[in-house]
């Protein structure tokens, strides 16, 4: 990011005129609001940038694409906890300061930022399972998870999340309520399809990174919506 500073206007005081400190001092004071200003100007498009955004700037970039950090109904069991693979570092979410202790109600930035970009892909997406792919790869990509979709050709369909990540009990609450929604309007989504360890999960007449057969996958978690 461009910066100025007060240099930028002291600098060019004539050199008659440099050797005067009080007189230096004044113009750099007196431009110093100035370069203030410029500078935060400057870094806005920084500053709310979706990628780097954190706290106060994601709220507002909220409040343009239409979703808020706070959830209408607590998520419980996606705090860290010893003993639990399932919500260990990377997994678990840390209970902050004025988090209730029953269940999360106001997104970190990291999940809130996953929101945000999905929310997007929403009002971009034109309805079609290639389409999903080609925009879900965007949102999930930086988790090291994929998306799948199973179309059952009668209005229903099974979402699934895999990757070299296991999803976070967090993503997959958002994905069962709705927060991150990935359904066309009139379809309905019969199962949830999640990873449970890392690498591939079971699959027939299917071998790839994402789905293997017998001895060399693992068996997904299925939710019944």
């Amino acid at each position: 990011m461009i910066t100025i500073n007060s240099a930028t206007y002291t600098d060019s005081i004539p050199s008659a005129n440099q050797a005067a400190p009080n007189f230096v001092a004044t113009v750099s004071l007196v431009a110093s609001a100035w370069v203030d200003n410029s500078n935060v100007a400057l870094g806005g498009p920084t500053d709310y940038d979706l990628d780097v955004a954190v706290g106060a700037q994601l709220d507002k970039i909220g409040q343009w694409i239409g979703i808020t950090r706070y959830l209408t109904g607590a998520i419980s069991g996606v705090y860290f906890a010893f003993d639990d693979p399932t919500l260990g570092f990377d997994q678990g979410v840390w209970l902050g300061p004025f988090d209730s202790p029953t269940g999360i109600l106001v997104l970190p930035d990291d999940y809130y930022r996953l929101v945000l970009k999905a929310r997007i892909f929403n009002n971009r997406w034109n309805g079609t399972i290639p389409d999903a792919y080609s925009l879900a790869a965007v949102v999930l990509a930086p988790l090291g998870v994929e998306l799948f979709i199973i179309d059952h050709n009668d209005l229903t369909m099974d979402i699934g999340l895999v990757g070299v990540s296991v999803p976070t009990p967090l993503i997959k609450a958002l994905f069962q309520q709705g927060v991150i929604n990935i359904r066309p309007i009139c379809i309905h989504v019969l199962n949830y399809v999640f990873q449970t360890t890392t690498g591939p999960i079971f699959a027939l007449d299917l071998n790839s990174t994402e789905f293997a057969g017998l001895d060399q996958s693992s068996w997904a978690q299925y939710i019944t919506n």
